[in-house]
């Protein structure tokens, strides 16, 4: 069950209160944005406000028509986006951007409350990275720029300032930037040691050829341009796993999201995943598991946050490797691999 809640009037006291307020915050914005350029960035914001959902309620899947900001204040969320379940705790602000596909499944125990903001851009100031490079989701201190200015834009629609919506735009431009940019935030995708990164990378391209199984040592080495001892070593402070063993952690968990949202045959996931034969991709997600491939579809069937239990750095490997596969990535050249 979902519920609206609705803006309603303040009385005099807080109206006044919040009239400084505002007036502190939208003169902090209309200096940064004087200096930034960025006054007409944002084209319009088509809703915003705060929703109730049930415990154990869930929301779509959906795909989304705007740019999104999200935060959870009460309960938690699971947001499954691309092939990924995050976990959204009170605290964590989030950025949905258009033509994702996404569901979203409500706290198990309580009812969840959060706040959210639809908006478009007239266009994406220059400072900006491209989009494919922004943060999926951060950590914000509750006092931090982020939620006072979350709270700013979601507090003018209270206002009878007839400029309201101009400067609901301009806190929401400051929003963005800071949000983008990582500042006074604690980013959940941090990133990885640069040898990683161009493995994973590479793992990426890999996989948007078509080609799942995992690179020899050799491979890998030549890629980071190290020895195999450098390269082990790295792998094993950053990820806690030697290179070839955490790649093929990566290609079981594209199995067990196949298992738990699709309908392939166990025989076809093999396949896909270029494993030699249902056995040894049985034996495989057994071991890595605990659970044959058969009894975890029935034990997660449409519940693929259980995906979310995995250790963090896997999680932020697979979804970097699954970026690239899918949009590739600009500047750096990759080295191919082949079978």
């Amino acid at each position: 069950m979902y519920t609206s809640i609705a803006f309603c009037s303040l009385n005099q006291m807080a109206q006044g209160v919040f009239f400084i307020y505002e007036s502190i915050i939208s003169t902090l914005c209309l200096h940064i944005f004087s200096y930034s350029g960025a006054m007409d960035s944002v084209k319009e914001i088509s809703s915003l406000g705060s929703a109730i959902y049930d415990q154990g309620s869930s929301y779509g899947p959906r795909i989304n028509e705007y740019f999104l900001f999200f935060r959870v204040n009460q309960g938690s969320a699971v947001w499954q986006v691309e092939g990924i379940s995050h976990a959204i705790s009170p605290g964590t602000i989030l950025c949905s951007l258009p033509g994702t596909r996404e569901k979203w499944l409500w706290d198990k125990k309580e009812t969840t409350v959060h706040d959210y903001i639809h908006w478009d851009f007239n266009y994406i100031p220059k400072d900006l990275p491209d989009l494919e490079n922004w943060p999926v989701q951060v950590s914000s201190r509750r006092q931090g720029v982020l939620h006072t200015l979350f709270d700013h834009i979601l507090g003018l629609s209270y206002s009878r300032n007839p400029l309201r919506n101009d400067l609901q735009k301009q806190s929401l431009a400051t929003m963005i930037s800071t949000f983008v940019h990582e500042t006074d935030v604690s980013v959940t995708s941090f990133p990885f040691h640069r040898v990683i990164e161009k493995c994973l990378d590479a793992l990426g391209e890999r996989w948007g050829n078509g080609h799942f199984r995992p690179p020899s040592i050799a491979d890998l080495c030549a890629i980071a341009n190290i020895s195999k001892p450098q390269l082990i070593r790295i792998f094993k402070h950053e990820c806690g796993e030697s290179p070839v063993r955490f790649c093929e952690q990566l290609r079981l968990h594209w199995g067990a999201h196949i298992l738990v949202t699709e309908t392939e045959s166990i025989e076809h996931i093999s396949s896909i995943l270029g494993y030699e034969s249902q056995f040894h991709f049985s034996r495989n997600f057994k071991n890595n598991y605990k659970l044959s491939p058969l009894k975890f579809r029935k034990l997660h069937r449409l519940h693929p946050e259980a995906l979310s239990d995995k250790d963090t750095h896997l999680l932020r490997a697979y979804y970097r490797v699954q970026h690239v596969s899918k949009f590739g990535r600009k500047g750096e050249s990759i080295v191919s691999l082949n079978d």
